[in-house]
Order: C-alpha cells, then sequence, then structure tokens
C-alpha cells in the first residue's frame, strides 16, 4: 500500500504509539511504501525543537532516511500548483494543503491523518483518511 503520512503521524512515532511504531516496522520490511512531505518534516522538527527533543526528532529522521520504503516528497513547482488549487477548493491551511497535494502527487492509496481538517476534502471523497491502526487491521 502506499501511504502518504500527515505531521502527526511522525509526533506519534515520537511518543512511542503502538499502531504507528508497528506500522513505521511494516513500511521498513517493505510490506508498504511511505512518503512524507516535506513540509511535514518542517513541522515535525519545529515541535520537538519548542519541546526541547532535538536529538529525539534527529534520532527519528535519521532512521527514516535509511528505510528504502520512505521518501520525502519535496516542494517543487508542480507541488506548489496542486497546494493552490487545493487551499482554494477546500478552505485548508497552505500546510494542511501541502500535505493533500502530496497524496495526490504520490498516488498514495491512504492519507495517515487524524485532525478534522480535511473534513471538506474527505466528504468530496477528494483524500481517502485513515490512521495507523485502521492500516494494521486490513
Amino acid at each position: 500500500m502506499r501511504i502518504c503520512a500527515d505531521t502527526w503521524f511522525l509526533l506519534e512515532l515520537s511518543d512511542g504509539e503502538n499502531y504507528s511504531v508497528k506500522l513505521l516496522g511494516e513500511i521498513e520490511k517493505g510490506v508498504h511504501e511511505l512518503f512524507i512531505p516535506a513540509l511535514a518534516l518542517s513541522e515535525f522538527f519545529t515541535v520537538l525543537y519548542q519541546k526541547g527533543m532535538p536529538s529525539l526528532a534527529e534520532n527519528i529522521f535519521a532512521q527514516l532516511m535509511v528505510s528504502k520504503n520512505i521518501r520525502i516528497v519535496p516542494v517543487d513547482e508542480t507541488l506548489c500548483i496542486k497546494i493552490a488549487k487545493i487551499k482554494h477548493s477546500f478552505g485548508l491551511s497552505i500546510s494542511d494543503a501541502s500535505m493533500v497535494a502530496a497524496y495526490k502527487i504520490t498516488n498514495s492509496d491512504v492519507f495517515l491523518a487524524k485532525d478534522s481538517d480535511f473534513s471538506a476534502a474527505i466528504k468530496q471523497s477528494y483524500v481517502k483518511v485513515s490512521t495507523a491502526k485502521d492500516i494494521l487491521k486490513k
């Protein structure tokens, strides 16, 4: 399965959340492929830096970068145009629109997210949102 992750997935990894850690294990084994939007990394680092945990952020990042099944989705001109269209269509923040744009551009099967910010896009069947727990149950 192709999975695109919102920032909260990375934050759950930093908290040691059981389902997210197990899902990461499956990704590392090649059961799934994970796409992480570049802005999700920025948000992740910002939150952990604010909490005074820069080494935890850097350790998790290093772990993610050694997996051949994890890719960072860069912000390029194609993504920028997609972000603007999604922001306009669904009234999302630039950050949230960038997450959905990365999901679309990578042709992911599911978007790992928990917050309600994506409800308009979900209602219009533009994005399929799931949690690590839901994916592991399949």
